[in-house]
């Protein structure tokens, strides 16, 4: 550099930084878009896990309780306690848990009652061969929050088609069928072989 030789660096104009800070803040909106999206979809995913846990339980409690469904006579001897319409089904079985044990009256079923239709489950402590609960005023544990539908079919020895009812009679449904919908999603059918020759032991 010879001396006297004076030398000018050139700064960034007004436009440039103008540009600059544009196209940074778009990189910022672009990463913060980014990071909105991953995160919804994260929670899209864990709602979608919770859903498929609580399908796969329900189904599972239904399954263990209704295969040990028992035929308990009442009413001298003319009916037994497992019945239900296309929407309803009552039956008895054991269950051992915390909250409750020992041979359990249970009901499941849609609360028509409520705005958000969910499907309920209901039991009641066995007394003896008479006894009929008051589902009104029994407890009510939620197995689907809203909109849901239930479908029940069974089918006899000798039937070939399902049917929607089953009356109360000593025998219980060589078959059941059960389907339930949660909004628009029709959760896996569910058929089931009962033991018609089980019964209570006392």
């Amino acid at each position: 550099m010879h001396p006297g030789v004076v030398v000018r660096v050139r700064g960034f104009t007004l436009v440039e930084m103008m540009v600059a800070l544009a196209v940074l803040s778009l990189i910022s909106l672009a990463a913060v878009s980014a990071m909105r999206s991953f995160a919804q979809s994260q929670e899209a995913v864990e709602r979608k896990i919770v859903k498929t846990e609580s399908m796969r339980l329900t189904l599972s409690f239904l399954k263990r309780s209704l295969s040990q469904a028992t035929s308990i006579p009442r009413s001298g001897g003319l009916q037994s306690y497992f019945g239900g319409k296309k929407n309803e089904l009552v039956w008895v079985a054991p269950l051992n848990h915390i909250a409750a044990t020992g041979l359990q009256i249970m009901r499941l079923s849609v609360d028509e009652d409520s705005e958000k239709k969910p499907l309920v489950l209901q039991m009641s402590h066995y007394v003896n061969a008479n006894s009929r609960p008051d589902w009104a005023q029994v407890e009510k544990f939620v197995l689907i929050d809203e909109a849901a539908k239930l479908e029940i079919g069974y089918k006899g020895g000798h039937q070939m088609d399902w049917s929607e009812n089953w009356a109360y009679s000593m025998a219980l449904p060589k078959l059941l069928r059960i389907n339930i919908v949660r909004g628009e999603v029709y959760w896996p059918e569910m058929v089931l072989a009962l033991n018609s020759s089980s019964k209570a032991s006392f």
